[in-house]
């Protein structure tokens, strides 16, 4: 047995416990964070990565912000791994003098140790193709979320699952080849710098060597090599391509048409009904597919439209149509409420907001104001100004009194400067004080010696002209003391915070600068595009709620759309009134994109076109059915008024 009471077990070894439960304590909540981190991130959730409504940034700073999230870390990490693998697969692949990383060498000359034991050589033709893949990888995580390519397009014509595939294949074969080439030019730049690095690194772990008789990859003379580039450029495409497949036949498959049930007899089965899946809280993915249904069930099936038009047993309600037709509704009034949302945002500051756009970075910031609104308000709150006249600099056409002579002459105390030059501005305040009054008495005469000079609005107006800030107040017996106190007390207003001017000037200083004001200024569209992200839903919508209004004309046997026929019509007016309010704001442009096949899919950028030619069309379509039935339809004059110029076919 051991001593328990043994010098070191209570010198040495107690410390050193205390310390390592200490760092445990302190090391806890790291670890939690890190535990609830991981726990929120689902690597083999595929709906994790996909995306019906992209989420728009309205500046470049907040697209690099969206980036640099914790958890896209993992994407860009994972995609770098598997372009390494990829690249050495191809490399392996590829056979000859680029299958292994370590060869035999031709003719030797040592730069490092070999330990008495001919060294193999490193492979820099492998490596240069094995890097090339991770670069790859690394920029197809970024252009996955500066493009937006987790958003996930639905066909506007429904085509079978081949038919897509090969519409796609084109796209994807061109894109790809496209992107390596593009890629190999900037990856060929970057080695030609930094290619050293990895280099050493293998030579100083693996220890090889390098092979004399072949020029280094990091000098013009062994990057113009025709074949390691066309192996290099084919490997990129080789796997730009894969991934683009995978991606396109993911999405072929996620969009495929759904058929949803209209109703049931099993209350198990009530859940997969299409009304119960468009009133519940679905997610995005399983949204679109039920919206999508409702659009083709109304447009191209009959016998499922009766299902909606029938009434309910027992009871005699129409539950399915009260149901379809109210999500409808909520989705159009929900557009329309944020473009009106938008459009009083943007009309009742859109001066403001326009000349922030222009010049924003040329005005003081209100903080660096606050300093010198005390000064301000105590002079002018103490008879500097009568009651009826604005001394506010910024007030159009101002007045030359003496009030408004005296706050221009007192700008310079206001100024954002140095507060060591406040003595020299009161200083000079008195010198342009008493030069006006010369000049004044020399053109004009003393215009306030006069019969009314007992006034005492004169009274103190001539106080005001004849003011010296040298001279005491009980050596002026006309000046009174609503004139002498005010310039006291700005002498006695407490000094602002030498820190928070300097702070106010560098931040003004920063906003200056162009690269802060690139990265802070708004892209083109992107409210308006946001607006519209999820239009693709609004489309649907209003294809089939005006489908399913145009065939009750002949369908309906028991009136049910009569029920909310006015609400309907209603939604699409005020919608299309607001779609019309937004298209003539300056931020949102008349003339649709002009996009072209290609990889990835960018046709979120016009949606807001294809909302109003589907809101114009579904009003076509239901004027043209009912025609002038419509004027016996509950609405405000205005919307019918409106609906009359479909009818005529004047809109």
């Amino acid at each position: 047995m051991f001593d328990g009471n043994h010098w070191f077990l209570h010198r040495v070894l107690r410390r050193r416990v205390i310390a390592s439960g200490a760092w445990s304590l302190l090391l806890l909540p790291m670890s939690m964070a890190a535990y609830l981190f991981f726990l929120q991130v689902n690597l083999f959730d595929p709906f994790a990565w996909l995306t019906v409504a992209p989420c728009l940034p309205n500046t470049r700073l907040a697209m690099l912000a969206s980036i640099v999230q914790p958890y896209r870390f993992f994407h860009t990490l994972g995609h770098t791994l598997a372009g390494l693998l990829c690249g050495w697969a191809a490399a392996f692949l590829s056979g000859g003098r680029y299958k292994s990383l370590e060869v035999a060498c031709c003719g030797h000359t040592s730069l490092s140790v070999g330990h008495g034991v001919q060294p193999g050589c490193l492979n820099e033709l492998h490596l240069f193709i094995v890097l090339f893949g991770g670069f790859v990888g690394f920029t197809y995580s970024l252009l996955y979320f500066l493009k937006y390519m987790s958003y996930t397009a639905f066909p506007i014509i429904q085509l079978s699952k081949y038919l897509q595939f090969r519409a796609a294949l084109p796209c994807i074969v061109k894109q790809s080849t496209k992107q390596a080439f593009v890629l190999l030019r900037w990856y060929c730049i970057l080695y030609f710098f930094f290619g050293y690095i990895p280099r050493c690194w293998l030579l100083a772990g693996m220890h090889v060597d390098l092979d004399s008789t072949i020029p280094r990859l990091d000098s013009l003379i062994g990057l113009l090599n025709p074949g390691l580039l066309f192996q290099t450029w084919l490997a990129g495409t080789f796997i730009l391509f894969t991934w683009y497949l995978a991606w396109a036949l993911l999405r072929i498959h996620i969009t495929e048409a759904y058929q949803f049930r209209v109703e049931t007899s099993f209350v198990e089965d009530s859940e997969m009904c299409l009304p119960v899946v468009l009133a519940s809280n679905p997610p995005p993915i399983v949204k679109f597919l039920a919206l999508q249904d409702l659009a083709i069930l109304a447009r191209a099936s009959p016998c499922r439209r009766r299902q909606v038009f029938i009434l309910s047993q027992p009871g005699g309600r129409p539950h399915t149509w009260a149901l379809l037709s109210s999500h409808c509704i909520s989705l159009l009034s929900e557009l329309t409420s944020k473009l009106s949302a938008h459009q009083d945002a943007t009309t009742g500051d859109g001066r403001a907001a326009t000349s922030s756009a222009h010049g924003s970075q040329h005005l003081p910031q209100p903080e660096c104001l606050d300093m010198h609104t005390g000064l301000r308000n105590k002079i002018e709150g103490t008879g500097f100004q009568s009651s009826s006249v604005t001394s506010s600099p910024f007030s159009p056409g101002p007045l030359r009194t003496p009030t408004r002579t005296l706050s221009t002459t007192l700008s310079p105390l206001f100024s954002p400067r140095p507060l060591a030059t406040l003595d020299t501005s009161i200083h000079a305040l008195s010198s342009k004080m008493r030069d006006s009054q010369d000049l004044r008495s020399s053109l004009f005469g003393s215009p306030w010696h006069d019969k009314v000079d007992n006034s005492p609005i004169i009274q103190r107006r001539h106080s005001l002209w004849s003011f010296s800030c040298g001279a005491p107040m009980a050596d002026n017996p006309n000046m009174g003391p609503s004139i002498a106190s005010p310039m006291q007390r700005a002498q006695d207003v407490p000094q602002p915070d030498r820190g928070a001017s300097k702070l106010c000037l560098v931040r003004a200083f920063l906003i200056k600068m162009p690269i802060v004001v690139y990265a802070t200024q708004k892209i083109a569209e992107s409210s308006s595009q946001a607006l519209f992200a999820d239009g693709q839903a609004h489309i649907w919508a209003l294809e089939a709620v005006s489908h399913l209004v145009a065939a009750s004309f002949t369908e309906d046997q028991y009136g049910v759309v009569q029920t909310n026929l006015s609400s309907i019509l209603c939604a699409m007016v005020n919608l299309l009134e607001a779609i019309d309010k937004h298209f003539k704001l300056p931020q949102a442009s008349n003339k649709p994109l002009r996009l072209t096949d290609s990889w990835p899919d960018a046709s979120f950028k016009s949606l807001r076109f294809a909302v109003r030619s589907a809101l114009r069309t579904a009003l076509h379509r239901i004027s043209n059915t009912f025609g002038h039935h419509l004027k016996a339809v509950d609405l405000s004059p205005e919307h019918l008024k409106r609906l009359q110029m479909f009818v005529d076919y004047k809109e």
